[in-house]
């Protein structure tokens, strides 16, 4: 039935629709058939036929009123004006019409035609006028003269006056030749005459010939003008707009004709649709009728499970079903007419009503979950769902509750949720325990691949320390979930830096975005108040979980965070933070579930990429906690952006003194960067300080600017790696170009690759007082570098500056310093040891308390790193005591706790540690803190004696390797020169070879990668030679040289590098020489060989990593080097997994070493 209703609705729903479409079909076609208007049509033609006739009007008018038939002007004027008005009424008319532009031109024509007969009408009553009173005053002027002369004395002049005045007026009657030559005649015969007579009234004579000559020469005017208004064609250009008028008239009433056939047939079908529709509607009726017997029916179903009521406007029940009854006690009398009030239950919060009443008062339906209270006093639960009916003017008149017994339920929910916490009670306190051999593991793993390794040891390390900073991570996801989930997530109220975090996040994530090739770029809003108060470790875990995500999804391209400020008053100010990245991007359906907890993008993602699926679901609950919110835009394939607004307190505090910002107030400053979103950030961040900033994206342009530059610049900010030109080759031709302008150039190289191998190049090119900034670059540590550049280097105490060339590194600063180490675990003494040491760090340990109290009487102590859980004395009863004596109130005291919660580290702050840091370390936070708290200190009290200037490590001479250079480069450490000596010869001692693959197959890119990290590495151990022609063959490989220049320099470079491989297997040796005889000092039994090489073969071919355990006993049979070279190869195959290849090297090494075998036997 339902299905019938259904569909008997919707026929009748097309059937309404059809007729609503034919009826509007019928209103345009009827619309259309009105276009001809026939009244208007008749209007018109009315129009023109009597601007016709007032045409011939005005002619006969302008004749009548010439020749002075009518003593006025009134008959013309009137005829001129009613002229007007018709043309005007009937512009007007015409424009009333749709089709009225395309007879505008010709209007516009008839009614310029009739302006044009107005001002030749004008002209003509003016002269006319004149010409009318002269032949009015001609007569009387005569008589007036002829009066003052003797009539018999001056009779001939006398007639010859009267003649003229006759001759005058039929002159202005008639424009015969005849006319006008007496008339001229009789003029001068009148002059000839009057000069002959004697004396007589001159001024009447002056006005008899005036008025003789205005009538000849305004006769010959004004019947000029007149035949100008005879010859205007307003006739015909009224005729041709009449005509055109017709047509286009009659082209629109054969269009309306057709429409109003159209009409008739439409109405026609449109009464036989209407006839069928009414059959239809009696159908419909008993349908209906049928239908709401069925809804009865379905009430009653419904009764039988739903709670259901219905209320006033004023939430007074008028019905209630029995459902509602049984559960709330009531009887059906004692709810009816009561307020829904009546089963309110006091636990139920305001706040939930108000927001009830004003959803449905709205119009909106209201869902959600009430606690009631029965007649009895109980309890229960109801899933409600109230929904308004609507009046005429949509404002509701009663009110349907539909509800569900949820009790059960809710109490399984009250259940499960106690569950939870308690789980996550028990995660969270669990912290301690997990961490403590986290740190023993990662540490120790960190510590043992700064040792001597071969390539199988330090893979695995390699595997152990990913795997476990892995499950580390996986860790803190898990215990940050819990603790949220269990409510002790506690939001900080303290004053930072927001540069420190951001630094501190960089520091935490750039290395694996180098690793990957990714650039990452920071933009701070100039407006950023860069002191706050907030929560900066919760913003740090914010920032990198994001930026984290945005490494792990993006495999080529750049990853952008950016600070803005999006609202300001007082002293609070809302930031926005924004990942931009160019990773895989996210679609839509991942969108909406993508801060769920335990989600990802999807199932291939996680198998892929990794990961709990917690840390954007710990993202949204921390930014929520801070009173923010956070979204995501992503588009599949494009990349995502995450963005979170936090409001936060600003301090009084400034970052920089505006005095000191003035001085870069105008300075000129070039930038130099391939990647166009790195050369943006850089010129906002400039121009914001007042800086005129010129920018280009190549070292071969920047040269160009600086040539036509028409002043020099102040600044020089270049990236390294870039095509073409590189950044350092680019400075030192800047430079080179700029001395011409003496003025000085202060240049700072950014590079996102490794510091040292930048500090490397720039030896190299002879460069000094280079600053290096590493990317991300901030706006404040450029703007103190520049700044930096004015002041001297004393004054210079922001913390993360870089430094130049010059200066010492951050670690130098540490050299000296004594660290008091306080923990009981002899494994993370071990670990934090190491770590110390290798920063050149004085390390003293106490196991507990009471002997670190004892050791800070005993030593002058810089730091102390400070375990909480030792037996004895722990941490909060030691710090008591540290900062209860006058002498250790400044002593910088870190606290380190494997605890998660967040209440152990507000407690280490607030008895007067000045730091936290968890276990297991992040070297790069240590790091951060041992430079942030020993800079000053390692000034002030220096434990260990620099190496005086100009002093050398024992050295020896060897062809292309300058060993002092390299011992130099490493401290003096010997062992670790021999090391890096040992190390280049494995990777590098088949480099040409290796270029020339890759040069065989046009691969330039990887050959410049190449050469560009062996150059490095050769200018380290102080193979200065081999990386000036490395550099130079780079420099080839980048111009595309041709291929005869860059084989010539393989060569160059094949040479240069076996001279150096032969200096380091002297270097080499000779350590061996002194060192045990192992193996090698053995004779060598030829008899194994086969044995040996066969075992080798059968696990090669079984892909068994324990092939490598034969590499050292196969090692004492190579002498040769061909064998030598084979070896080495076969030893790098191994230990890259790749079998099939080492089995081509065996091969190889198989036959040299039966001819080796031979030799023996034959000797």
């Amino acid at each position: 039935m339902k299905r019938g209703l259904h569909t008997l609705d919707k026929t009748s729903g097309l059937i309404v629709a059809g007729l609503l479409a034919a009826m509007l079909l019928l209103a345009f076609l009827y619309s259309r058939s009105q276009l001809a208007d026939t009244e208007k049509h008749s209007e018109i033609v009315g129009v023109i036929s009597e601007l016709r006739e007032l045409e011939a009007e005005f002619q006969r008018a302008l004749i009548v009123t010439r020749y002075g038939l009518v003593g006025s002007y009134d008959e013309l004027v009137y005829t001129n004006k009613r002229l007007f008005q018709q043309s005007e009424q009937l512009q007007v008319t015409l424009g009333e019409r749709a089709w009225f532009a395309d007879i505008k031109k010709p209007t516009e024509r008839y009614l310029a035609l009739l302006m044009a007969q107005r001002e030749s009408l004008e002209d003509f009553k003016s002269h006319n006028a004149v010409l009318k009173n002269s032949l009015q005053y001609l007569p009387t002027a005569v008589d007036n003269f002829t009066a003052t002369l003797d009539k018999v004395e001056q009779q001939d002049l006398i007639e010859s006056l009267h003649r003229l005045v006759r001759l005058i007026l039929q002159l202005n009657l008639s424009s015969d030749p005849q006319t006008v030559d007496a008339t001229r005649q009789q003029m001068v015969l009148v002059n000839s005459q009057l000069k002959n007579s004697g004396d007589f009234d001159q001024e009447a004579l002056r006005l008899v010939l005036r008025h003789a000559e205005l009538v000849e020469e305004y006769k010959a005017e004004v019947d000029e003008l007149v035949q100008i208004a005879f010859n205007v064609p307003t006739e015909a250009a009224l005729r041709d707009l009449f005509n055109q008028y017709l047509k286009l008239y009659h082209g629109i009433e054969r269009r309306a004709s057709y429409y109003r056939g159209l009409t008739i047939l439409l109405a026609a079908l449109l009464t036989l649709a209407l006839a069928f529709y009414m059959f239809r509607i009696t159908r419909v009726s008993a349908t209906l009728k049928q239908t709401i017997e069925q809804l009865n029916f379905q009430k009653f179903a419904l009764d039988q499970h739903a709670i259901v009521s219905i209320t006033d406007k004023r939430g007074n029940i008028t019905y209630a079903n029995q459902r509602f009854c049984d559960l709330s006690k009531y009887t059906h009398e004692e709810l009816m007419g009561q307020n829904h009030r009546l089963v309110r239950s006091p636990d139920t919060p305001d706040e939930l009503f108000i927001d009830l009443w004003s959803t449905i008062r709205a119009g909106k339906v209201w869902r959600g979950d009430i606690k009631n209270r029965a007649k009895d006093g109980s309890v229960y639960w109801v899933a409600s769902t109230i929904v308004p009916f609507l009046d005429k003017q949509q404002r509701p008149f009663q009110y349907v509750s539909i509800r569900t017994d949820i009790t059960q339920r809710k109490q399984m929910e009250k259940e499960v949720i106690a569950a939870n916490r308690a789980k996550s009670d028990f995660l969270a306190n669990m912290s301690h325990e997990i961490r403590t051999p986290m740190n023993a593991v990662i540490g120790l793993s960190h510590l043992a691949l700064k040792t001597p390794l071969n390539d199988k040891q330090k893979d695995y390390l390699e595997k152990i320390q990913t795997s476990a900073t892995a499950l580390l991570s996986i860790l803190n996801d898990i215990l940050d979930f819990s603790k949220i989930e269990a409510g002790k997530l506690n939001i900080e109220h303290i004053e930072f830096s927001l540069q420190d975090v951001v630094n501190q996040v960089f520091a935490m994530n750039c290395l694996r975005a180098e690793e990957k090739g990714l650039e990452v770029l920071f933009y701070c809003d100039a407006r950023v108040p860069q002191r706050l108060i907030g929560d900066p470790l919760r913003l740090n875990q914010i920032l990198t979980n994001l930026i984290s995500n945005a490494i792990k999804f993006t495999e080529q391209g750049e990853i952008v965070l950016r600070v803005e400020v999006t609202h300001q008053e007082d002293n609070q100010a809302t930031l926005t933070f924004s990942v931009k990245d160019t990773g895989i991007g996210l679609s839509e359906q991942q969108q909406s579930r993508l801060f769920e907890s335990f989600s990802q993008a999807d199932s291939s993602t996680t198998r892929k990429f990794g990961g709990t699926g917690l840390g954007l679901a710990i993202c949204k609950k921390l930014v929520t906690a801070m009173q923010g919110c956070i979204g995501v835009s992503s588009e599949t394939g494009r990349g995502s952006e995450f963005f979170f607004s936090i409001p936060f307190e600003r301090t009084a505090t400034v970052a920089q003194a505006k005095n000191e910002i003035s001085l870069l107030r105008g300075k000129r400053a070039l930038i130099v960067d391939d990647t166009e979103s790195a050369r943006n950030i850089i010129t906002e961040a400039l121009q914001s300080l007042g800086m005129q900033v010129s920018a280009t994206d190549s070292g071969e342009q920047a040269l160009q600017l600086l040539e036509s530059a028409s002043a020099p610049f102040d600044f020089a900010i270049v990236d390294w790696q870039m095509p073409g030109l590189d950044g350092i080759e680019t400075l030192h031709q800047l430079r080179a170009v700029q001395a011409h302008h003496k003025h000085p150039l202060h240049c700072v190289l950014v590079t996102a690759y490794s510091r040292e191998d930048a500090l490397a190049q720039i030896a190299q090119h002879q460069l000094t007082d280079i600053a290096i900034l590493a990317k991300p670059l901030s706006s404040i540590a450029l703007a103190d570098q520049l700044l930096s550049f004015y002041a001297s280097a004393s004054s210079a105490t922001h913390s993360d500056l870089p430094v130049s060339v010059n200066a010492p590194d951050d670690i130098q600063h540490l050299l000296g310093t004594r660290v008091l180490l306080v923990e009981d675990n002899p494994i993370n003494q071990q670990v934090a040891n190491e770590l110390l040491e290798a920063y050149g760090i004085e390390v003293m340990i106490a196991g507990n308390g009471v002997e670190a109290l004892t050791l800070l009487k005993q030593h002058k102590i810089d730091l102390v790193l400070l375990d909480i859980d030792m037996p004895v004395m722990d941490g909060f009863e030691t710090i008591g005591h540290i900062r209860a004596n006058m002498m250790w109130q400044d002593l910088p005291v870190i606290a380190m706790t494997a605890h998660a919660q967040e209440s152990i580290r507000d407690k280490c702050l607030q008895l007067g540690m000045n730091e936290h840091i968890a276990k297991p370390f992040d070297e790069n936070a240590l790091f951060t803190l041992l430079t942030k708290w020993l800079s000053s200190a390692a000034l002030e009290s220096r434990h260990m004696t620099d190496v005086p200037a100009g002093t050398e490590p024992d050295c020896v001479n060897l062809d292309g390797v300058d060993t002092c250079a390299g011992l130099r480069s490493v401290r003096g450490n010997r062992k670790l020169y021999r090391s890096l000596l040992g190390q280049f010869k494995d990777n590098y001692s088949d480099m040409d070879n290796t270029l020339a693959r890759v040069m065989d197959q046009a691969d330039l890119d990887t050959t410049r990668r190449y050469l560009h990290t062996l150059r490095s590495v050769a200018a380290a151990i102080g193979a200065t030679e081999l990386a000036d022609v490395a550099g130079e063959f780079e420099q080839h490989v980048v111009k595309d040289s041709e291929p005869a220049a860059l084989f010539t320099c393989l060569s160059k470079f094949s040479i240069a590098l076996n001279v150096v491989l032969t200096s380091i297997e002297q270097v080499l040796d000779v350590a061996r020489e002194a060192e045990p005889q192992g193996v090698t000092g053995k004779s060598v039994d030829y008899t194994q060989l086969p044995d040996l090489l066969a075992r080798l073969e059968m696990l090669l071919n079984e892909a068994d990593l324990d092939a490598a355990e034969q590499l050292p006993l196969l090692k004492p049979f190579i002498t040769s080097v061909s064998q030598k070279a084979a070896f080495s190869a076969l030893t790098k195959a191994i230990n890259s997994f790749d079998f099939d290849d080492a089995l081509q090297y065996l091969h190889t090494l198989k036959l040299s070493l039966g001819t080796s075998k031979e030799l023996s036997n034959e000797e």
